[in-house]
């Protein structure tokens, strides 16, 4: 989208907000009206600030670790709890990382088994996927991506997903589902 047209929709954001503040004097039921309108869509979502670069060597090394970082998961901790856990789908586990949580965001990691795949139902939410290990494909919204270790994958509000190891994998998923409960807009196709 051009900015012209993002600025355009800003300025009916705005007539729509001055609008529902003469029409509805409390805050919060203001803020859910102009929220409830066509037009009212963060204008971050039209201009689309972000963007990707791809590291030279593929995977970046670290040599120093943290351990006093309250987000720093260990990755054989992260194992063993995943063997315990319930399946989610055939040959499928995951385990939310933490405490502590974050407010906003969730970690979670998924472990595959080899040939083990998972359809995420359509959701409000955004989820990014880090491939820690192993092999797959993933179907996003009809488009067909492999995957292997050291790869990154999104998967934006209200697209279908499916995701296939053809290896024992795990995949790390980053995603704003808590902050989208918090105010109401998460929801799951059912």
């Amino acid at each position: 989208m051009s900015l012209q047209k993002a600025l355009d929709r800003f300025s009916i954001e705005s007539r729509l907000a001055d609008i529902a503040e003469n029409e509805i004097p409390d805050a919060k039921t203001r803020l859910a009206h102009v929220i409830g309108r066509e037009y009212a869509v963060p204008t971050v979502h039209f201009i689309e600030p972000m963007f990707f670069a791809q590291y030279p060597d593929r995977i970046e090394r670290t040599d120093t670790v943290d351990a006093r970082s309250p987000f720093r998961f260990a990755f054989t901790e992260t194992q063993t709890r995943l063997t315990s856990a319930p399946e989610i789908s055939a040959g499928v586990r995951t385990v939310e990382l933490g405490p502590p949580h974050m407010d906003t965001i969730g970690l979670h990691v998924l472990r595959f088994e080899r040939g083990a795949s998972l359809t995420r139902a359509r959701t409000t939410a955004n989820s990014i996927f880090a491939v820690i290990e192993g092999e797959g494909r993933s179907t996003i919204d009809g488009e067909r991506f492999e995957w292997s270790r050291g790869d990154v994958l999104v998967v934006p509000a209200w697209r279908p997903a499916l995701h296939e190891a053809s290896a024992n994998s795990f995949l790390l998923r980053v995603t704003d589902e808590p902050l989208l409960q918090k105010l109401h807009w998460l929801r799951e196709e059912q």
